[in-house]
């Protein structure tokens, strides 16, 4: 188990923008740089658990730089906009931050795949990127099963994780959403 949780970081941590490449940015003087976490949201407070243990790993893996959230859904951002905790779109929060003058936003999409909202979400940051006197740089971080070679280490992940019981043959139900 401990193998497949290390696996699971090192892969979306692969996904995450190439922000250590970056980080000689935030040295120069009026350059900040931030992290937008995009999710299709959720409006449970138990499930809500599960961003914020990712907003902590990558709080972690990017130490100093702010991380920022925005849903995609508009069902789940107007419950919890009923529910008093406003939630923004990704374009929300991609003109907060520009207004709050961050100069590179790594935008990563917590998708499992490249969707419809995955290409709503690339559309909308390269709607940014030409956007005069906004950040210099908005770049869009790949979904985590983006492509084949993706798949096939998702496939190897799930192979490690199943029980010692398990034989060719018997019935497992995965879902997702």
């Amino acid at each position: 188990m401990v193998k497949h949780k290390h696996l699971k970081l090192i892969i979306f941590f692969l996904t995450v923008l190439n922000l250590t490449s970056m980080a000689h940015i935030n040295n120069e003087p009026k350059n900040k740089t931030g992290i937008l976490l995009v999710s299709f949201g959720t409006s449970y407070p138990d499930a809500r658990q599960a961003l914020n243990n990712i907003e902590e790993e990558v709080k972690k893996a990017f130490p100093g730089v702010e991380v920022r959230w925005a849903y995609t859904s508009n069902i789940i951002r107007k419950k919890l906009k009923e529910q008093g905790q406003p939630t923004d779109s990704p374009a929300e929060a991609l003109a907060k931050m520009a207004g709050d003058d961050f100069s590179y936003i790594a935008v990563q999409s917590l998708h499992i795949i490249p969707g419809e909202e995955y290409e709503a979400l690339e559309k909308t940051v390269n709607a940014f990127n030409h956007m005069p006197k906004n950040a210099k740089a908005v770049l869009t971080g790949k979904p985590l099963l983006y492509q084949h070679d993706d798949i096939v280490v998702l496939i190897g992940v799930i192979e490690n994780i199943l029980p010692q019981e398990y034989k060719e043959g018997d019935a497992i139900l995965m879902m997702g959403h």
